[in-house]
C-alpha cells in the first residue's frame, strides 16, 4: 500500500502514464486513507476487538472498489479531487460510490 502511495504522489507529475493527474492524486488520497484504516485494524485486532476490525475492513473493500473506479473513469477522478469541503465529499460518495456504485462502474468497464 505504501508503495502504491508513494508511487501516485510521483506519478501525478509525470505525463505518458495513461492516467490523467487526477487519477494519480485520487490514488494518492485513496491509499493515504487505506493505510491509516489498515493501521487501526491492527491496533483493533491487538486490542481483541474483531466487530470493529470487521467494519473498517469493509471500508478498505469499499475504497479498493472506488480506486479502480477512478482509474477506469477520469472524469469522476477529476470530480473526487474537485471536492473542497466536506458536504461536497459526501455528496460525491453518496452520488457516486455508496450503494456499490463504484463495484458497479468497474464491473461496466469489461
Amino acid at each position: 500500500m505504501a508503495a502504491l502511495h508513494t508511487t501516485a504522489a510521483n506519478a501525478a507529475h509525470l505525463s505518458g502514464t495513461g492516467l490523467v493527474t487526477e487519477q494519480w492524486q485520487a490514488l494518492h488520497a485513496l491509499t493515504f486513507r487505506m493505510m491509516e484504516q489498515l493501521d487501526a485494524i491492527r491496533i483493533l485486532f491487538l486490542t481483541d476487538l474483531p466487530t470493529p476490525c470487521m467494519q473498517i475492513a469493509r471500508s478498505i473493500s469499499e475504497d479498493v472498489d472506488m480506486s479502480l473506479a477512478l482509474i477506469a473513469r477520469p472524469k469522476l477522478a477529476k470530480r473526487f479531487v474537485e471536492c473542497s469541503t466536506l458536504d461536497e465529499a459526501n455528496e460525491f460518495l453518496r452520488r457516486h460510490i455508496a450503494c456499490g456504485r463504484a463495484f458497479k462502474a468497474v464491473r461496466e468497464q469489461r
